[in-house]
């Protein structure tokens, strides 16, 4: 499942190019991050409005459609709650 993941988000063979410590780490902690997102936890938009916390979400041309949903969703909340938004270039050109 690892390996999927990894794969899936960054691109086929970048797991088995991980350093070995790192896969590790990723094999140890992906099935409860997995069973996180399988929770059915799953607030409405107006929910992450509430979150009255600094945050940097980053999203790049190269973004991976299902994290770039995730960055829409995120700046849809912010606007439901009127908070400023503020587009970086830096973003554009770095993030992935």
């Amino acid at each position: 499942m690892a390996r999927w993941v990894i794969d899936f988000f960054v691109g086929d063979g970048t797991f088995d190019k991980l350093a070995p410590r790192m896969r590790d780490h990723i094999v140890a902690t992906t099935p409860t991050h997995y069973l996180d997102m399988q929770s059915g936890f799953d607030p409405p938009l107006s929910a992450h409005a509430d979150l009255h916390l600094p945050m940097l979400v980053l999203r790049g041309e190269r973004t991976h459609p299902a994290l770039a949903r995730s960055a829409a969703m995120q700046r849809r909340a912010e606007r439901i709650a009127g908070h400023g938004l503020r587009r970086e270039p830096f973003a554009d050109r770095h993030a992935c």
